[in-house]
């Protein structure tokens, strides 16, 4: 772990704060540092918990912190977790190291960080939802009565993140992600030749310019919707957000689970 909020050895509290490490800033550091390698983040917790539980004893012989109360404090929150809390059962993610950032928040967190945390945590989960299927697979309609793809959420929803962040908080639209001429619901509808890896190149580049204008502005600019001039501003496009990924969310579950019987978090 590198910048602020380190651990202040032997006495394992942070030498910014105070608190106890690893305290809330150190593990949203931490989070982000092995965001992309999970397991690794458990097995280096785990050695700074021997190291402390070590360090600690030796300091306080007769006392200190319990074990379970160290293992909750260097290990216990870093465990995967399932949505609500509950640990994850075994089979049914599908990563198993996928830690759920928003239950690392403290209680006091800035509203900028719980905003952004949140919609990351539904962006990250549409990739997992889509993970290890071949192209076939994702263009699939698996539930009779409905007409949703799992590539046609992905595509979807990049359209969405380039309407409310480009054109309506940065005044910027540079013109529809799909040809909407014949046909307006064309980003769910004409996947028959599209390919996981295009799809999801073009989300991922729209969630980039997404990023960079949120992270430009404060939660109180305000933009207005190209044709009705309603406003909007920032806090309420990243609630909203929020809101249609975890809607489609639910959809892609369903899908999922309908195409290979996997389900996840």
């Amino acid at each position: 772990m590198t910048g602020p909020h380190l651990p202040l050895r032997p006495l394992w509290l942070c030498r910014d704060c105070a608190a106890p490490w690893p305290c809330p800033a150190a593990r949203l550091t931490l989070l982000r540092e092995y965001a992309t390698d999970r397991v690794s983040l458990l097995i280096h917790l785990g050695g700074l918990l021997h190291d402390a539980a070590g360090q600690l004893h030796t300091l306080h012989p007769d006392g200190g912190p319990a074990p379970t109360q160290l293992f909750a404090r260097f290990l216990g929150w870093a465990i995967p977790r399932r949505a609500g809390g509950a640990a994850r059962p075994a089979g049914l993610a599908y990563d198993p190291g996928v830690i759920d950032e928003r239950f690392a928040l403290p209680a006091a967190v800035d509203e900028r960080t719980l905003l952004d945390t949140f919609l990351d945590f539904q962006r990250d989960a549409l990739v997992r939802k889509c993970a290890g299927l071949a192209d076939e697979q994702l263009r699939l309609r698996p539930v009779p009565s409905s007409g949703l793809s799992l590539i046609g959420l992905v595509r979807h929803l990049a359209t969405v993140e380039r309407w409310y962040f480009q054109a309506v908080i940065a005044d910027a639209f540079p013109g529809d992600l799909f040809d909407l001429t014949d046909d307006e619901d064309a980003p769910f509808t004409a996947i028959a030749e599209v390919t996981g890896t295009e799809t999801f190149a073009i989300w991922r580049e729209e969630v980039a310019v997404s990023r960079r204008i949120a992270a430009e502005r404060p939660l109180d600019a305000v933009g207005r919707s190209p044709g009705t001039g309603l406003e909007h501003s920032l806090r309420w496009v990243l609630a909203h957000m929020i809101d249609e990924y975890a809607r489609h969310l639910g959809h892609a579950d369903i899908l999922r689970e309908a195409i290979d019987g996997r389900t996840g978090e």
